[in-house]
């Protein structure tokens, strides 16, 4: 019985893991997106304000929220994370922000 119960708790970790390290797709705006998926997208930081909890980024107007305190404001960056809504706004919470590097073509 302990042999079926700990074979049970191993695949439960195994497939917790699978699902928290599923790939992110990437998306353009958030129509093509269900809450609670997996998402990324790429793009210029538009505008940025600071709000109770973090910062509220919008990139390709869509809303983003992290738990970030750093700027990003005019910045290309890559945001993986998840679509939530709440009153029926939806925008990404933010687990990963990096920062792309401009390349200087034309110089």
């Amino acid at each position: 019985m302990r042999y079926l119960a700990l074979t049970v708790a191993l695949a439960g970790i195994f497939l917790l893991f699978y699902i928290m390290f599923l790939p992110a797709r990437d998306i353009q705006t958030l129509d093509e997106a269900s809450v609670r998926e997996r998402v990324r997208i790429r793009g210029l930081v538009e505008k940025e304000r600071g709000i109770s909890t973090g910062t509220l980024l919008v990139i390709n107007n869509i809303s983003v929220r992290c738990d970030c305190f750093g700027t990003y404001r005019g910045r290309f960056v890559i945001v993986d994370g998840y679509v939530d809504e709440f009153r029926r706004e939806r925008f990404i919470r933010a687990q990963s922000i990096r920062t792309i590097p401009r390349s200087n073509s034309g110089s």
